[in-house]
């Protein structure tokens, strides 16, 4: 945490904020884990809560996931595999 030694005072006060990660964060702000994307974080009162991300359920049977990315999610226009073979057996 950063503090600073105001303008007639003799000793130094904390800046509101948060540092998490190696990174300063403003109080009250909400930023994800940059070693976990699947880390929700917030700073409130100087402190770091995180609490885990909550994926919606994927429309498709075989979502993939994404680097950096917590949720995985649908990939190419045909995704699931009974629309891709009714797909050849029509061409």
């Amino acid at each position: 945490m950063e503090s600073f030694i105001p303008p007639g005072e003799c000793c130094p006060i904390c800046r509101p904020g948060c540092e998490y990660e190696g990174q300063l964060h403003q109080e009250g702000s909400s930023f994800l884990s940059s070693s976990n994307p699947c880390l929700q974080c917030s700073c409130l009162r100087s402190l770091v809560r995180c609490v885990p991300v909550k994926c919606q359920p994927s429309p498709c049977l075989n979502p993939v996931p994404r680097l950096g990315h917590c949720c995985p999610v649908c990939q190419g226009l045909f995704s699931v595999p009974s629309l891709r073979l009714h797909r050849r057996e029509l061409s």
